[in-house]
Order: structure tokens, then sequence, then C-alpha cells
């Protein structure tokens, strides 16, 4: 490939990395975003939401990549109207080859080889590279659109459950009323952490419920079958609390190991001993297949949702500090790359506050509260300059 070319391959990525800058302060910027990031989601939203939430440190991730990638490739070209061959061949790979390490795995003992790695490597080109940050920015984007979708369209619904309930009441005076309003009171609760979960079946349900109220002596015929559905939701909500408890001790270890400073917050986790008792509770009230069993398991799953809560709270707290210095890491490149594509990287009070913020930010363990408040101040600084000669 000619020289000529690979300039013009260098000058369209220094665009290509301002413009992912600009987009990336303005995504972080939305309120939604932070929203999306540092809530604990559960249910359909947790499926719906949890790629994007990976999405959105992995996209900062791929972005510092590719700005040492353009960091290297600039000083292999250098300023000179001519490259040798070997120089100009060095930067064509570096440009088109698959020059930027994305991942980095420890092989499991059985597929090792004597003499082989210990690690398998990928790496991918930078076109692949722009496309996995462009598909991780869609993602985060589509995500941050469809929570506030579900927002919009879940307040007219909960309007009309209230609506449903009161003239229930008015209809019937049943105690069996108060099983509905505690669905209503769970519905509402739910909208902060399960919006989607909700939609856009509430309004039926909450239908279905009061049908319920209307028709209670049936609930002893199906007593049997609900309690083997809820039994096996208890016994699947188990299973995923032992996998958080298991989450949050590995969380806790890395963030011990990773992260210093006052800003820090612990989250004790639930011991596992109120997992053990519910487990024999569990048990003894599926011994009988009646109202009175199925009412115990019932309970139980309540309580075991309350301890899946509570980890899963654990989980976020444990993991938001690594979290947060990663975010903290790209945004700090955002800037940089901001402040050099402007000039600003020459005002020595720019300069000195990114190299505290590069010292803080890539040492162990790091001080969050300091990290941010230098990135802050290095953004501050930024928008001071702006428009200034």
């Amino acid at each position: 490939m000619e020289l000529a070319q690979l300039d013009e391959i260098l000058r369209r990525f220094g665009e290509i990395e301002q413009q992912v800058a600009n987009n990336l302060i303005e995504l972080e910027a939305r309120p939604t975003f932070g929203l999306l990031r540092t809530s604990t989601w559960r249910g359909r939203s947790a499926d719906e939401f949890r790629p994007a939430v990976a999405a959105m440190g992995a996209l900062w991730r791929s972005f510092r990549s590719f700005g040492e990638l353009l960091a290297n490739a600039r000083t292999r070209r250098g300023t000179a109207r001519r490259l040798d061959d070997v120089e100009r061949q060095s930067l064509e790979v570096l440009l088109t080859g698959a020059s930027v390490l994305v991942d980095v795995a420890q092989l499991p003992a059985e597929q090792r080889t004597l003499l082989g790695p210990t690690v398998r490597e990928t790496w991918v080109t930078p076109e692949q590279l722009i496309a996995q940050m462009s598909a991780d920015y869609d993602l985060v984007g589509d995500a941050v659109g469809l929570l506030d979708a579900a927002w919009r369209d879940l307040v007219p619904a909960l309007d009309r459950a209230r609506a449903a309930l009161t003239t229930a009441e008015v209809e019937a005076d049943d105690p069996a009323l108060a099983t509905v309003r505690e669905q209503l009171s769970a519905i509402e609760a739910a909208l902060g952490d399960d919006p989607l979960g909700l939609a856009p079946s509430t309004v039926a349900q909450l239908d279905a419920a009061v049908s319920i109220v209307r028709e209670r002596g049936a609930r002893a015929a199906g007593a049997a079958a609900a309690l083997v559905e809820v039994r096996g939701r208890a016994e699947a909500r188990v299973t995923e609390v032992r996998r958080l408890l298991a989450e949050v001790r590995a969380a806790h270890r890395a963030r011990e190991a990773k992260i210093g400073g006052p800003a820090v917050p612990s989250a004790p986790a639930p011991d596992a001993s109120e997992l053990d008792a519910l487990v024999a509770e569990l048990a003894a009230g599926s011994e009988r297949s009646d109202v009175h069993a199925l009412a115990r398991v019932e309970g139980v799953l309540t309580r075991l949702d309350a301890l899946h809560a509570r980890a899963s709270a654990s989980v976020a707290v444990e993991s938001a500090p690594l979290a947060r210095r990663d975010e903290l890491r790209g945004l700090l490149h955002a800037y940089q790359a901001k402040a050099d594509a402007s000039g600003m990287l020459e005002d020595e009070r720019v300069s000195s506050i990114v190299r505290a913020a590069e010292q803080e930010l890539y040492r162990a363990p790091t001080d969050l509260e300091r990290a941010a408040h230098l990135v802050d101040e290095l953004g501050t600084a930024l928008r001071g300059r702006k428009g200034t000669p």
C-alpha cells in the first residue's frame, strides 16, 4: 500500500477518534445513561440492560485501545515525506492488520500443549475495532431509549390499574382485595427495577387479579398445580442467590486489591445461613399440596426474592468501584483526545492534570475520589478554555 493511502487512513482514523470522543462525552452526560449504569435491574429488564451495561465498559476500553493504536501509528509515521519499505510495511500492518489486542484469556489445562502458550490472545484490525465500538454504542443507545419509552408507557398503565382497583373495591368488599392492593404496590415498586417486566401486560395482570378476588373459591382447586409452579420458581431463585453470593465474594476480593481511598463503600453480603434456613423451610413446605402449603412456599419465595435483592445490591456495590475506575479511564482518554485536537495539551495546567490523573488511574490501589476529582477538574479546564484562541 502506498504511503499516501496510509496517510489517508491515518487521517480518517483521527477524525473517527474525535467523533467517538464527542459522542461518548455526550452519552455520559445523559441522565438516563447514569441511571442505566447504577440501578440494580432484575427480571426482563436485567436481561435487556445487562448487555448494555457490559457494553458501556467495553466501549470505553475499545476507545482507549483505539487511541493507543493511533498514538503508535502517528509515532511510526512521523513527519518525514518518505518512509523506507520496512517502516512503510510496519505502518501498513498497524493500520490495516490485526494489530489491536482486545482479549487475553487463560487457556484451560485440557486445551494446553506441553510447549504451547498458556493464554489465548484475540487480535482485531482497527476497522473491526471501529465496527465493534459502533455496535456497542448502538446497544447502549438503544437501551437508554428503551428505558425512556418504558417509563413513558407505564405511567398511564399504572393510572388505569389504580382505576380498576377502585372499581373492584366499590363492586365487592372482599378481603382478597388486600392481595390486589399488594400486587399494585409491587407493580409500582417494580417500575424502578424492572419496568420492562411490567409492559405491556400490566393492566391485564391487574384485571386477572380482580377476577381472582371474585372467584376466590376456585383457588383451592388449583392449589396443587400452583404449588408446583411456585416451588419451581423458589428453587430457581435459590440457585440464583447461591450464584450471587459467590459473585459478591469474588467482587469484594477484586475491589480490595485494586481500589483504595476514602470513597469506597462496603456492601456486606447476606449470610449463607439465611439461604440454608429458607432451603430447609422450602423442603418442609413442599410436603403438603394444599392451600396452607402453597401459602408457606409463597412466603419462602417472597423472602428469597428479598434475599436475592440484597445479594444483587451487594454485587452492584462491590463491582461499582472497578467499573467506575474503567469509566474514568475512558473519560480521561476522551478528554485527552479532545485536548490534543484543540492544542490544549500544550497548556501546562492541562498537561499536569492529565499526568496526575493517569498516575492515579493506572496504579493499584486507585484512589477513586481523587481520580474522579482530577478527571472532573480536567473537564472543567477544557470547558473553561472552549473557544479560546
